[in-house]
């Protein structure tokens, strides 16, 4: 029998993709999202949004240099961790970039610098669809 001695981790993550009709800014995700900047939990939302702006990038920045919208493949689109998105989340990216909307992929993890927010968010599957956002944070990895 082996008895580890050094630090264990069971670390959970979830890779996201998110898009909005503009940029992804402060702004306009709580706009998205029906908010005001002064509700009574905002700082909540908001540690939300910088959570997810400080580990999101333009999907295309994930991409080889030149990839069209209409070239995207789950084999060309990976994840922050290496693994591919179903081929209906790509369905779904390419649909929102040909209607004109900004695509941005991200993860959440309960790693040493992630807020409590992103500790608790890295465990659920969330998908929110409405006529000024896409949040899939569904393909969750442990």
């Amino acid at each position: 029998m082996k008895i580890r001695q050094g630090f264990v981790t069971n670390s959970s993550s979830t890779s996201f993709i998110i898009a909005l009709k503009g940029d992804l800014t402060e702004e306009n995700f709580f706009k998205a999202i029906g908010l005001e900047k002064d509700f009574l939990l905002s700082f909540i939302i908001n540690d939300v949004f910088k959570d997810i702006l400080g580990s999101s990038s333009d999907i295309f920045d994930n991409l080889p240099a030149n990839t069209s919208a209409s070239e995207i493949t789950s084999n060309l689109l990976r994840d922050s961790y290496g693994g591919y998105f179903a081929n209906k989340l790509v369905d779904k990216i390419k649909s929102l970039l040909a209607a004109n909307w900004k695509v941005y992929m991200g993860s959440f993890s309960d790693e040493y610098d992630g807020s409590p927010i992103s500790s608790y968010l890295c465990r659920r599957k969330i998908l929110i669809s409405t006529d000024d956002i896409y949040f899939n944070a569904e393909e969750t990895s442990y």
